[in-house]
Protein backbone atom coordinates (compact mmCIF):
# COMPACT_ATOMS: atom_id res chain seq x y z
CA UNK A 1 0.00 0.00 0.00
CA UNK A 2 1.51 3.15 -1.08
CA UNK A 3 1.13 6.41 0.68
CA UNK A 4 -0.30 9.57 -1.13
CA UNK A 5 0.73 12.96 -0.16
CA UNK A 6 -2.20 15.50 0.45
CA UNK A 7 -2.56 17.68 -2.23
CA UNK A 8 -1.09 20.76 -2.18
CA UNK A 9 1.95 19.76 0.07
CA UNK A 10 4.57 19.75 -1.08
CA UNK A 11 8.05 17.88 -0.06
CA UNK A 12 8.96 21.35 1.70
CA UNK A 13 5.68 22.05 3.50
CA UNK A 14 5.87 22.79 7.26
CA UNK A 15 3.09 23.52 9.57
CA UNK A 16 2.01 26.35 10.42
CA UNK A 17 4.13 28.17 13.18
CA UNK A 18 6.56 25.27 12.78
CA UNK A 19 10.14 26.44 13.13
CA UNK A 20 9.68 29.67 14.41
CA UNK A 21 10.70 30.28 18.60
CA UNK A 22 7.91 29.87 20.76
CA UNK A 23 5.91 32.79 22.26
CA UNK A 24 6.70 33.60 25.83
CA UNK A 25 3.12 32.28 28.16
CA UNK A 26 1.40 35.21 29.43
CA UNK A 27 2.18 36.89 32.73
CA UNK A 28 0.26 35.46 35.61
CA UNK A 29 -1.94 37.99 37.10
CA UNK A 30 -0.78 40.37 39.75
CA UNK A 31 -1.74 39.47 43.37
CA UNK A 32 -3.04 42.67 45.36
CA UNK A 33 -1.14 42.55 48.43
CA UNK A 34 -3.37 42.69 51.68
CA UNK A 35 -0.99 44.17 54.28
CA UNK A 36 0.14 46.97 51.72
CA UNK A 37 -3.52 47.95 51.69
CA UNK A 38 -4.07 47.58 55.67
CA UNK A 39 -0.53 49.56 56.09
CA UNK A 40 -2.25 52.70 53.64
CA UNK A 41 -5.63 52.67 55.65
CA UNK A 42 -4.50 53.09 58.93
CA UNK A 43 -1.75 55.38 58.16
CA UNK A 44 -4.60 57.40 56.51
CA UNK A 45 -6.72 57.04 59.51
CA UNK A 46 -4.02 58.52 61.95
CA UNK A 47 -3.55 60.90 60.01
CA UNK A 48 -7.12 62.16 60.18
CA UNK A 49 -7.43 61.47 63.93
CA UNK A 50 -4.41 63.78 64.17
CA UNK A 51 -5.70 66.84 62.00
CA UNK A 52 -9.01 66.76 63.99
CA UNK A 53 -7.30 66.68 67.41
CA UNK A 54 -4.71 69.24 66.13
CA UNK A 55 -7.89 71.48 65.17
CA UNK A 56 -10.18 71.11 68.01
CA UNK A 57 -6.99 72.12 70.22
CA UNK A 58 -6.80 75.47 68.40
CA UNK A 59 -10.46 75.82 68.67
CA UNK A 60 -9.99 75.43 72.75
CA UNK A 61 -7.26 77.48 72.51
CA UNK A 62 -9.23 80.37 70.67
CA UNK A 63 -12.10 80.03 73.14
CA UNK A 64 -9.61 79.89 76.40
CA UNK A 65 -8.02 82.93 75.04
CA UNK A 66 -11.07 85.02 74.78
CA UNK A 67 -12.34 84.15 77.98
CA UNK A 68 -16.55 83.81 77.23
CA UNK A 69 -18.11 83.44 74.78
CA UNK A 70 -20.15 86.23 72.89
CA UNK A 71 -24.06 85.54 73.16
CA UNK A 72 -26.35 87.89 70.79
CA UNK A 73 -28.75 89.08 72.61
CA UNK A 74 -32.66 87.98 71.73
CA UNK A 75 -34.85 90.92 71.03
CA UNK A 76 -37.51 89.38 72.79
CA UNK A 77 -35.29 89.59 76.39
CA UNK A 78 -37.14 90.97 79.02
CA UNK A 79 -34.69 94.21 80.26
CA UNK A 80 -33.43 93.78 83.93
CA UNK A 81 -34.62 95.92 86.56
CA UNK A 82 -31.75 98.59 87.31
CA UNK A 83 -30.29 98.05 90.89
CA UNK A 84 -31.59 100.41 93.72
CA UNK A 85 -29.02 103.35 94.03
CA UNK A 86 -28.11 102.92 98.16
CA UNK A 87 -28.58 105.97 100.08
CA UNK A 88 -25.48 108.42 100.27
CA UNK A 89 -23.50 107.42 103.12
CA UNK A 90 -24.42 109.92 106.13
CA UNK A 91 -21.21 112.57 106.79
CA UNK A 92 -21.26 116.14 108.26
CA UNK A 93 -21.67 118.25 105.27
CA UNK A 94 -25.11 118.09 106.35
CA UNK A 95 -24.80 120.29 109.44
CA UNK A 96 -22.94 123.69 107.96
CA UNK A 97 -23.19 124.75 111.68
CA UNK A 98 -20.34 122.66 112.10
CA UNK A 99 -18.41 125.38 110.68
CA UNK A 100 -19.15 127.52 113.57
CA UNK A 101 -17.66 125.34 115.98
CA UNK A 102 -14.26 124.96 114.75
CA UNK A 103 -14.08 128.76 114.51
CA UNK A 104 -15.83 128.95 118.43
CA UNK A 105 -12.95 126.25 119.23
CA UNK A 106 -9.84 128.19 117.83
CA UNK A 107 -11.08 131.11 119.12
CA UNK A 108 -10.81 129.40 122.55
CA UNK A 109 -8.18 128.17 122.56
CA UNK A 110 -6.19 131.39 121.38
CA UNK A 111 -8.09 133.63 124.02
CA UNK A 112 -5.58 135.00 126.57
CA UNK A 113 -7.11 134.73 129.86
CA UNK A 114 -10.28 132.67 131.28
CA UNK A 115 -12.29 135.99 131.20
CA UNK A 116 -12.78 135.42 126.92
CA UNK A 117 -12.71 131.50 127.11
CA UNK A 118 -15.63 131.57 129.90
CA UNK A 119 -17.62 134.47 127.51
CA UNK A 120 -16.74 131.98 124.20
CA UNK A 121 -17.92 128.88 126.17
CA UNK A 122 -21.53 131.02 127.38
CA UNK A 123 -21.89 132.45 123.51
CA UNK A 124 -21.03 128.67 122.25
CA UNK A 125 -23.57 127.22 124.51
CA UNK A 126 -26.23 129.67 123.38
CA UNK A 127 -25.28 128.81 119.93
CA UNK A 128 -25.46 124.78 119.58
CA UNK A 129 -28.71 125.29 122.13
CA UNK A 130 -30.65 127.20 119.02
CA UNK A 131 -29.71 124.75 116.74
CA UNK A 132 -32.52 122.65 115.07
CA UNK A 133 -31.64 119.25 112.75
CA UNK A 134 -33.88 118.26 109.88
CA UNK A 135 -33.82 115.69 108.29
CA UNK A 136 -30.30 114.57 108.97
CA UNK A 137 -28.68 111.17 107.42
CA UNK A 138 -26.74 109.14 110.28
CA UNK A 139 -26.48 105.66 111.50
CA UNK A 140 -27.86 104.36 114.42
CA UNK A 141 -25.73 103.11 116.99
CA UNK A 142 -27.25 102.30 119.69
CA UNK A 143 -30.91 101.39 121.00
CA UNK A 144 -31.22 100.89 124.98
CA UNK A 145 -33.92 100.74 127.15
CA UNK A 146 -34.39 101.19 130.99
CA UNK A 147 -35.88 97.86 132.85
CA UNK A 148 -38.85 97.56 132.06
CA UNK A 149 -38.91 99.46 128.83
CA UNK A 150 -40.24 102.30 129.54
CA UNK A 151 -37.64 105.05 128.42
CA UNK A 152 -35.57 104.75 124.98
CA UNK A 153 -31.79 105.87 125.04
CA UNK A 154 -30.84 106.41 121.27
CA UNK A 155 -27.45 107.12 119.74
CA UNK A 156 -26.95 108.47 116.57
CA UNK A 157 -23.42 108.69 114.69
CA UNK A 158 -23.00 111.30 111.32
CA UNK A 159 -19.69 110.50 109.66
CA UNK A 160 -16.51 109.74 112.15
CA UNK A 161 -17.12 112.50 114.43
CA UNK A 162 -20.04 113.90 115.06
CA UNK A 163 -22.78 112.15 117.56
CA UNK A 164 -26.09 112.52 119.12
CA UNK A 165 -27.29 110.56 121.86
CA UNK A 166 -30.13 111.30 123.96
CA UNK A 167 -30.01 112.87 127.90
CA UNK A 168 -31.19 109.38 129.47
CA UNK A 169 -31.33 111.09 132.75
CA UNK A 170 -33.70 113.97 132.30
CA UNK A 171 -35.10 113.75 128.34
CA UNK A 172 -34.85 110.10 127.62
CA UNK A 173 -37.48 108.36 124.98
CA UNK A 174 -40.97 107.59 126.07
CA UNK A 175 -42.75 104.88 125.75
CA UNK A 176 -45.74 105.28 123.40
CA UNK A 177 -44.03 107.98 120.99
CA UNK A 178 -43.18 108.17 117.23
CA UNK A 179 -39.51 108.34 117.98
CA UNK A 180 -39.94 105.04 120.36
CA UNK A 181 -42.66 103.41 117.59
CA UNK A 182 -40.37 103.87 115.04
CA UNK A 183 -36.94 102.81 117.12
CA UNK A 184 -38.81 99.36 117.70
CA UNK A 185 -38.85 98.22 114.04
CA UNK A 186 -35.23 99.21 113.92
CA UNK A 187 -31.51 97.78 114.20
CA UNK A 188 -28.27 99.16 115.11
CA UNK A 189 -26.20 99.61 112.35
CA UNK A 190 -28.99 100.81 109.90
CA UNK A 191 -29.08 104.24 108.09
CA UNK A 192 -31.55 106.78 109.27
CA UNK A 193 -32.96 109.87 108.74
CA UNK A 194 -33.75 112.11 111.95
CA UNK A 195 -35.03 115.46 113.40
CA UNK A 196 -33.77 116.84 117.00
CA UNK A 197 -33.56 119.53 118.58
CA UNK A 198 -32.35 120.99 121.99
CA UNK A 199 -28.81 120.49 121.47
CA UNK A 200 -26.41 120.46 124.90
CA UNK A 201 -22.35 119.59 124.67
CA UNK A 202 -22.01 116.35 126.53
CA UNK A 203 -18.72 116.88 127.47
CA UNK A 204 -17.44 117.32 131.05
CA UNK A 205 -15.19 119.79 130.38
CA UNK A 206 -15.48 123.48 129.46
CA UNK A 207 -13.25 123.24 126.01
CA UNK A 208 -14.20 119.94 125.42
CA UNK A 209 -17.88 121.75 125.37
CA UNK A 210 -16.68 124.47 123.19
CA UNK A 211 -14.35 121.77 120.75
CA UNK A 212 -15.98 118.61 120.78
CA UNK A 213 -18.92 117.72 118.58
CA UNK A 214 -20.76 115.27 120.64
CA UNK A 215 -24.36 116.39 121.84
CA UNK A 216 -27.53 115.26 124.11
CA UNK A 217 -30.43 115.85 121.75
CA UNK A 218 -34.20 115.47 121.60
CA UNK A 219 -35.00 113.62 118.99
CA UNK A 220 -38.58 115.16 117.47
CA UNK A 221 -38.92 111.89 114.36
CA UNK A 222 -36.72 109.06 113.32
CA UNK A 223 -37.40 107.19 110.07
CA UNK A 224 -35.23 104.42 107.64
CA UNK A 225 -33.60 105.99 104.88
CA UNK A 226 -34.97 105.73 101.73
Amino acid sequence: MSYQQPHGYGPHWQAPGYGQPPHPPPPPPKKTNTRTILAIGCGGFWVLVTLIGVLGKRGADSTSASGTTTVAPSSSATPSTPPRRAAPAPGPSELPWLATVKENCAEYRDAPNDIKRSAIFNAHKSFVRAMKLTDVRGTLTTISTNQGGSDLTLKIEVGDDVEFTTEALFAPVKKGSQVYRAAAEMREGQCVVFSADKLEPSSMMEMSKVCDTEYFANFTSLKPCP
